[in-house]
């Protein structure tokens, strides 16, 4: 059973990023023993099949290494640059809402609309945004976030908010043994009834 606490924590992280008022999102990965951001973002990306990831030059390499690690062939581009390399060839694009180094905001609007032209997964890192900038998650197939920048958790938090395509995936590809078990809490948020 998930302490109260955490079934506290995750519920503001679902708000926090739009998941609870939109009831579109399928899971919450909450992760005390999987520590590292990197670790969720490759659940993802052993669930998905491999191609071309778009991402932000000098994005944090929690964000990128995981696709590497998983066959795809990465593409760095300048932040504003984006949404203007997501070609046909494109299978994902992964970007931080708000860059670690810089401050500087995505235009995630345009990304998404580029990346949906083309049929590409859009996974957002919210790490630096999560707790202070608005941000509808049921926009994007994946939401990923630690817990102790903005949103004031200990360290050793991270999270991940699922669209159900990409949940039924990732659930799908662990059962086929795509990717070792993993030790993590699955907390099923069904529309209306969190957590009961």
């Amino acid at each position: 059973e998930t302490p109260v606490m955490d079934r506290r924590l995750i519920v503001s992280v679902c708000a926090a990023v739009g998941a609870l008022a939109a009831g579109v999102c399928s899971a919450i990965f909450s992760s005390p023993l999987l520590a590292v951001l990197s670790g969720l973002i490759g659940l993802v990306a052993g669930s998905v099949d491999r191609g071309k990831l778009v991402c932000a030059e000098g994005d944090f390499t929690s964000l990128t290494w995981p696709w590497l690690v998983n066959g795809f062939d990465v593409t760095e581009v300048p932040l504003a640059g984006i949404a203007d390399a997501v070609d046909s060839s494109t299978t994902v694009v992964a970007v931080s809402v708000v860059q670690s180094s810089t401050g500087e905001l995505a235009d995630l609007d345009a990304v998404l609309a580029a990346a949906r032209a083309h049929g590409a997964l859009v996974v957002l890192d919210a790490t630096q945004s999560c707790g202070w900038l608005p941000l509808d998650a049921s926009r994007f197939d994946a939401v990923v976030c630690t817990g102790y920048k903005w949103l004031c958790s200990p360290r050793g938090t991270a999270y991940l908010a699922l669209g159900e395509a990409l949940f039924e995936a990732a659930r799908a590809a662990r059962g086929a043994g795509r990717r070792p078990p993993l030790r993590r809490q699955v907390i099923q948020l069904f529309r209306g009834k969190l957590l009961q």
